[in-house]
């Protein structure tokens, strides 16, 4: 038989199948016609700045900003001032942490290489990333403060590994599971799917499919050819902090009215955003099996809230109710500039744009708010200024 550690076969009806809905979403959003047509902009904050604008326009803090380049590696410092203390470099259109490099005393902490400036980076680069993935690393990169995690007794935290990544799975406002992932880039990397009073949901294995193919997997050899698979985490205590994690899920995946991934990381600051995923795993494998009430396993728990939600975002009604959930101004425009193309046909103008966003996500609470509101305020100043001049043209 299969090893149920790893697969569960699939059972769902192809209308609460998680990963056809997903990978469905995955081919529209790519689309940027569909995506103009139904003014989705819930697309735009898969954009990492614009995320953290949004997250921040909604009192969610993100992790500060040391530099923001949209010429890539060459144009990063080529000494690295010692005020960044610990840091991470990475790659804007970065996924799988491809390209992430985590900097503290001087030294990758995956490789343990030294890296003190923007050579030391172009070095690692050119050893790690694979030729299919140079384009990531040739585009805008960014240095953001390196988190030090909050305590989580029970949960084997060292201090030189990466910090626990929480990825809340929201349907607007409801949580449907959150994939923790404890010693990334470690011999002890593990993974567990828990909901939001902490009850594990993967302790009977995962559903696989293959976006490629379209087809499910339940061959554990092709699963090891295709995919990567994980350690699941043994027993591990609710952090401290989550009843706030959960609470953040809910508020920013309530701001977006439908179904994303939202990454948070709980640090010794307080709880801060990682990153807005509108394609978890491309739709390649969730873990979320559990008995139902007839004590059957049941993997369509995803794909049965993202229809009974009415969150299916291929339907004429849902697109009506996306386009109603306004978001902030600015987010507005910064999503008519990714859709009209401004990031990637014009590289002059590609650059000039980054560079707004990398500016606006590296400001101070206080200054991004000034910066938000003169934003929010300029059609109000733009009308005034033209009913005054039509006012001093009937004067005269």
């Amino acid at each position: 038989g299969l090893p149920t550690k790893y697969i569960t076969p699939n059972t769902c009806d192809e209308s609460e199948d998680y990963h056809r809905i997903l990978h469905r979403r995955y081919r529209n959003w790519k689309e940027s016609g569909y995506l103009r047509k139904n003014q989705l902009w819930q697309n735009s904050v898969n954009h990492k700045m614009i995320g953290y604008i949004f997250a921040r326009s909604y009192g969610v803090p993100a992790p500060d900003i040391y530099a923001c380049e949209p010429g890539g590696i060459s144009n990063l410092p080529e000494e690295f001032p010692n005020s960044w203390g610990n840091f991470v470099i990475k790659p804007l259109d970065g996924f799988n942490a491809i390209g992430v490099i985590l900097v503290k005393d001087n030294q990758d902490i995956f490789t343990g290489r030294s890296i003190r400036g923007r050579q030391d980076v172009a070095s690692l680069y050119q050893a790690k990333i694979s030729k299919k993935n140079a384009a990531i690393a040739a585009g805008t990169v960014y240095a953001e403060r390196l988190l030090e995690a909050a305590d989580w007794p029970g949960s084997n935290q060292l201090q030189r590994e990466a910090p626990a990544d929480f990825k809340f799975f929201t349907f607007g406002s409801k949580i449907a599971t959150c994939l923790i992932v404890l010693h990334r880039k470690t011999p002890r990397e593990c993974m567990l799917w828990v909901d939001e009073i902490f009850n594990r949901q993967d302790q009977h294995g995962c559903t696989w499919y293959n976006p490629k193919t379209g087809k499910d997997i339940r061959d554990f050899a092709e699963l090891q050819r295709s995919h990567h698979l994980w350690k699941k985490c043994g027993h591990i205590p609710e952090p401290p902090n989550w009843p706030k994690l959960v609470s953040t899920a809910r508020l920013l995946g309530g701001a977006l009215g439908v179904h994303y991934r939202v990454d948070l990381f709980d640090s010794k600051g307080g709880v801060l955003l990682g990153e807005f995923t509108p394609f978890p795993a491309l739709a390649k494998v969730q873990c979320v099996v559990v008995r139902n009430s007839s004590g059957v396993l049941d993997p369509c728990t995803l794909g049965r809230m993202w229809k009974h939600e009415g969150l299916d975002d291929s339907s004429h009604a849902v697109v009506q109710r996306m386009k109603q959930n306004h978001p902030p101004e600015m987010l507005l425009r910064y999503f008519q500039m990714l859709e009209r193309g401004l990031f990637k046909n014009d590289i002059n103008r590609t650059n000039f744009e980054q560079s707004h966003l990398c500016k606006l996500a590296m400001l101070s609470k206080r200054d991004f708010e000034e910066a938000r509101q003169a934003e929010s305020n300029a059609p109000n100043q733009q009308l005034a200024a033209k009913n005054e001049t039509a006012q001093q043209q009937k004067t005269y």
